[in-house]
């Protein structure tokens, strides 16, 4: 995952110490990953965000731990501030 600020990213997410808390950076990882693989191949965020999203989940997030990965990908990943958009656009109703 490519983040804006790598040290502020990883100072945020070892201060989690909560299984819960630790899987919105896990999910939040692996979808952003999944994310920039696309991107590389040419994608366009927004169509493949929900795709992405749903591959991620391996374990059943619910939609807090959902909510709170996007919000983590928004403020730190390269392309947050598109992924955050896209999710305003009410694009998971």
């Amino acid at each position: 995952m490519n983040t804006i600020d790598k040290n502020t990213y990883e100072s945020w997410k070892s201060k989690q110490n909560h299984p819960y808390s630790k899987e919105i950076f896990s999910y939040a990882e692996y979808w952003a990953d999944l994310m920039e693989a696309e991107l590389a191949r040419g994608a366009v965020l927004e169509d493949i965000a929900l795709k992405t999203s749903r591959e991620a989940d391996r374990v059943g997030v619910s939609g807090f731990v959902y909510g709170a990965a996007v919000l983590v990908l928004s403020r730190c990943w390269v392309y947050g501030k598109e992924l955050g958009k896209w999710d305003k656009q009410g694009a998971l109703t």
